[in-house]
């Protein structure tokens, strides 16, 4: 081994040791793709900014971090928490359609009514039916909603700890997006046929298939 030879070995081996000396010293190392592990190489152009092996703790403090799954963790957060903010709102009546129809005239300046209705009116008879619209289809769809969202959140924070909790939470995540497409369905179709039960049940139960 010539002079050389020597001094860039000996140069590799003193990067080397500042590396490792680096990742020992940095509590939530991010990592290259192709230091990845192979079963968290899925995604070949995301180059950088990859936790992995990370304990539970870590990844849930990463939720203030940033990395490469920072977007996607937060847009479904905060998806997660509109949704619960609506419910919150229908169950305790926070939420009046009168007062958004009021702000909507005061931006848009359209003539809406103050006044909300809760009657439906047939064609096919001169006065309007009235009938009491049921609230559980609208909390079906949030329930599906909030479940998606915070499924798909806790996949994209925590599938960074080990390749078993990856794939179980990956599966909740698939699970999620499933029940939102199904809960989807009820709220339009329970109150386009609310004049139409037999119907209305008819077209509920194939949603659910």
């Amino acid at each position: 081994m010539d002079e050389n030879q020597f001094l860039n070995s000996s140069n590799n081996n003193k990067m080397k040791m500042k590396m490792k000396v680096k990742k020992k010293n940095n509590k939530f190392p991010l990592l290259r793709y192709e230091e990845l592990p192979d079963y968290m190489k899925d995604n070949e152009y995301i180059l950088n900014y990859y936790r992995a092996n990370w304990s539970l703790q870590q990844a849930f403090i990463s939720l203030f971090l940033c990395h490469n799954e920072t977007l996607n963790v937060w847009t479904h957060l905060i998806g997660f928490l509109g949704f619960l903010l609506l419910t919150i709102a229908n169950l305790t009546q926070w939420y009046q359609v009168a007062d958004f129809l009021q702000v909507s005239k005061w931006v848009f300046g359209s003539d809406h009514s103050s006044s909300v209705t809760h009657q439906l009116v047939s064609p096919y008879v001169d006065t309007p039916i009235l009938i009491e619209a049921a609230r559980w289809p609208l909390f079906v769809f949030l329930g599906g909603s909030m479940f998606c969202l915070a499924s798909s959140s806790l996949c994209h924070l925590f599938s960074c700890h080990t390749q078993r909790l990856s794939r179980l939470l990956s599966q909740l995540d698939y699970t999620g997006i499933a029940i939102m497409i199904n809960t989807s369905f009820f709220p339009p179709i329970y109150y386009s046929f609310q004049c139409n039960p037999l119907w209305q049940y008819v077209y509920l139960g194939e949603s659910r298939f």
